[in-house]
């Protein structure tokens, strides 16, 4: 029977140009088609519950900053801030009062700012304390008079402690993750390394770079404070609170072909990051699949991450092979079923993620918070455990567009989004 992978990953197993990780998780890595620190989970429990996105990312020579709010109930919408522009993202080195720092303007719906900070620690490293803050003013502030006090819209505070570190969500030693494979390459995979694509890629390090991304998750990032104000209808609406988990993707990546699809061709994907399973496990799972691009097959991933005992520095981490994942969905993509097949390596999960109430559209995809349910080797996930997901599919695509691409929806806002002020 084909065994599932399971290791232990050293933090310093890395090639020669990524030597010191946390250095290469604080650079702008413009000589890439992408580099982004992006940041996405819940704050607070229960009916309390808020989905949290902020994203700082260089993409094709063009910069991004993005933040978006989102309560839940039978109206609940994002309430999102954003833009792209031509000029550069700051990004603060070390000095002797600040550790490290990046930030990003924002000009849609109102001017504000995106900021993320380091504290403590080290970047990626177990302990570490980053700070999050957003600020974001309605259009209607664009004519405020010059010396006007002006109140955010919408603010956001956290300050996140790092529970576990950076983790590879991809293969090899450059936690490499693919967003294709060719049908070379699955041959190669299925008759000379038992279908793992974690072994191929670990052993004979073949010449992938514009196929996918330089893939590091921090997935347990815990708050110690946060604060949350959003204006809606002349009163505002505030939350303080030390309860939530965010995720924390560092991808550096080439898109290859990616930049070079016909009109026709469509990329769909899955993924699902679940911070808080029992056992102390995290969970990542992705599938990427495309129409009319031929040479360009379909990809899973699913990577379950436990630290170990005493050894903070290491992380066991069981993968998947790809015909052990199993994804499906209902009609109205609200529900989606996730199997993965365990044996003695790694254990059996079985879950089942149910979008939370209100619409999470976001662009030219659904993305948000997943209650989830269901066991892992048979014991019972908790009740308050949620996955954060984002389903791109046809029919959620206005056009064809790269991964997490928000450009149409920046464009498309051309009034304040969400709130007006009395």
């Amino acid at each position: 029977m084909k065994k599932n992978t399971r290791y232990v990953s050293e933090r310093a197993d890395i090639p020669e140009k990524m030597h010191c990780l946390p250095k290469w998780f604080t650079e702008l890595h413009t000589d890439y088609d992408l580099s982004a620190w992006c940041f996405y989970g819940y704050l607070g429990t229960g009916c309390q519950i808020h989905g949290v996105s902020l994203m700082l990312q260089y993409k094709n020579e063009e910069y991004w900053a993005a933040f978006g709010l989102y309560i839940p109930g039978a109206h609940g919408k994002w309430s999102f801030a954003g833009t792209k522009n031509k000029s550069k993202l700051k990004v603060d080195n070390p000095t002797d009062s600040e550790k490290w720092a990046a930030c990003g303007t924002v000009e849609i719906p109102g001017p504000g700012r995106i900021r993320i900070a380091l504290l403590e620690g080290e970047f990626g490293q177990p302990d570490a304390l980053y700070q999050l803050t957003a600020d974001v003013c309605s259009a209607v502030d664009l004519f405020a008079a010059a010396g006007t006090d002006v109140t955010p819209d919408l603010f956001l505070d956290i300050q996140l402690r790092d529970k576990l570190g950076a983790v590879p969500v991809g293969y090899g030693p450059a936690s490499f993750l693919p967003n294709w494979l060719t049908d070379n390459q699955l041959n190669i995979i299925d008759n000379f390394y038992g279908s793992s694509t974690s072994e191929y890629l670990q052993n004979s390090q073949p010449e992938m770079e514009n196929q996918g991304s330089y893939y590091y998750s921090s997935p347990r990032l815990e708050p110690e404070d946060y604060t949350i104000v959003k204006w809606s209808e002349g009163e505002p609406h505030v939350q303080h609170g030390k309860c939530g988990c965010l995720w924390m993707d560092h991808v550096v990546q080439n898109f290859g072909e990616l930049n070079h699809l016909s009109k026709e061709a469509t990329v769909s994907w899955y993924w699902f990051a679940i911070p808080k399973l029992p056992g102390c496990h995290s969970l990542a799972v992705t599938s990427l699949w495309y129409e009319h691009a031929p040479d360009m097959l379909p990809f899973k991933s699913a990577s379950l991450y436990t630290p170990c005992a005493n050894h903070p520095e290491k992380v066991y981490t069981c993968l998947w092979d790809m015909d052990r994942i199993q994804i499906t969905r209902d009609k109205e993509q609200k529900i989606y079923e996730l199997t993965l097949e365990g044996n003695d390596e790694c254990p059996s999960i079985a879950l089942t993620l149910t979008a939370i109430e209100g619409n999470q559209t976001l662009g030219p995809a659904i993305e948000g918070l997943f209650k989830v349910t269901g066991t892992i080797d048979e014991q019972n996930v908790p009740d308050d455990c949620y996955a954060w997901g984002e389903i791109s599919l046809p029919s959620t695509q206005t056009s064809t567009s790269l991964l997490s691409d928000i450009g149409k929806l920046i464009h498309e806002i051309k009034h304040p989004l969400f709130f007006s002020r009395k």
